[in-house]
């Protein structure tokens, strides 16, 4: 069985809005794949691989030690880092600002260490130099093996970060109080 704690939430963009998903209670032993997909063990993974791979989201999986083990199409493309110079390395060994490598290291370790998610938000910058705000969730989990893994999913929430700016300005032109609820 698999559980998800009550207080995970997962951010999705629907509609050009920050929406986010509760996690619940997930238990695989109860909901096995229906018969007629057709998908063996192999195929669900390689499917499932596909599908982070290609998100529109940056993704990536790491080891305890802080090594990638899987990193999506737009991580590579966003960071400038192919997977033969990702794949098995850490943040510190793949030539981005030290001070950046360093702090997710900590905020890896802190989830590791809390058995906790941690969910920020923010601007990142690319190796080009290009600023995006993303909304980053980052969360412990456990192979079947029993080995424990770091698992990331990052949205690019940059248009809604303007549009918030944007709506701040007119607020403060205007003489009204804007507040964003969490």
């Amino acid at each position: 069985m698999r559980v998800f704690p009550q207080d995970v939430f997962a951010p999705f963009i629907y509609r050009r809005r920050l929406i986010f998903i509760q996690a619940g209670t997930v238990d695989s032993t109860q909901t096995p794949l229906p018969p007629d997909t057709g998908m063996d063990a192999a195929a669900s993974e390689a499917c499932l691989r596909a599908f982070l791979r290609e998100s529109p989201s940056i993704a990536w999986i790491k080891d305890e030690g802080g090594h990638y083990l899987f990193a999506s199409r737009i991580f590579e493309q966003y960071f400038s880092i192919a997977e033969y110079h990702w794949l098995g390395r850490r943040d510190q060994d793949l030539g981005i600002d030290r001070k950046f490598a360093d702090a997710c290291a900590s905020a890896d370790q802190l989830v590791l260490d809390t058995n906790k998610p941690l969910a920020l938000s923010g601007p990142m910058r690319s190796n080009e130099g290009m600023e995006r705000h993303w909304s980053l969730l980052r969360f412990p989990f456990r192979a079947e093996d029993g080995r424990r893994y770091l698992g990331a999913i990052a949205t690019d929430v940059t248009e809604q970060h303007r549009l918030e700016q944007a709506l701040a300005r007119i607020a403060q032109d205007h003489g009204c109080r804007f507040e964003i609820l969490d």
